[in-house]
């Protein structure tokens, strides 16, 4: 039974997603032969596009896919086309690369983070500052990266650090 409640959930999930994702994708220029509809998106997002009539942004979208053609039609990514594209000219094309840029592919990173912060804060409730439980944070969510213990040891001698009892 709970099974199928969880296949049910991840399904739903994943099904919004790509309802979304596919609706905004209609302004890359990758999609522009297949022939994405951008009312959806025009749909979900209005309340936050500049215009809001949908005639004007596919007007836009239709000025943006023939100055796409002519300036550079190898763009891929959300944000090659953000870098690409003149707020100015397009608001409307510009918001909505903005927020097909910033949507996460999946929600596991953020959902990563806050776990991790709440293992860190259960760990050392009571003897964490705020300033550290930020530092081991970033720690622990940026774990790839990597540190070099002499530069540490360098910034820790610099400092002046002897306790008067």
């Amino acid at each position: 039974m709970v099974e199928k409640w969880a296949i049910h959930q991840l399904i739903e999930r994943f099904t919004k997603h790509r309802k979304v994702i596919s609706a905004l994708s209609g302004v890359l220029p990758s999609n522009f032969a297949a022939g994405c509809d951008i009312e959806e998106a025009f749909r979900m997002y209005s309340a936050v596009l500049p215009e809001k009539s949908i005639s004007v942004v596919k007007a836009e979208l239709e000025v943006w896919k023939a100055a796409l053609i002519l300036i550079s039609p190898i763009l891929k990514s959300a944000l090659e086309c953000l870098d690409n594209c003149d707020q100015k000219l397009y608001p409307n094309i510009y918001t909505l690369l903005e927020i097909l840029a910033t949507l996460p592919v999946s929600t596991a990173t953020s959902e990563r983070t806050f776990s991790s912060l709440r293992r860190l804060k259960n760990y050392s409730r009571n003897t964490t500052s705020k300033n550290r439980l930020n530092s081991l944070a970033l720690m622990n969510i940026h774990y790839g990266i990597e540190i070099d213990a002499n530069e540490v040891v360098d910034i820790f001698k610099k400092k002046n650090r002897r306790l008067i009892l």
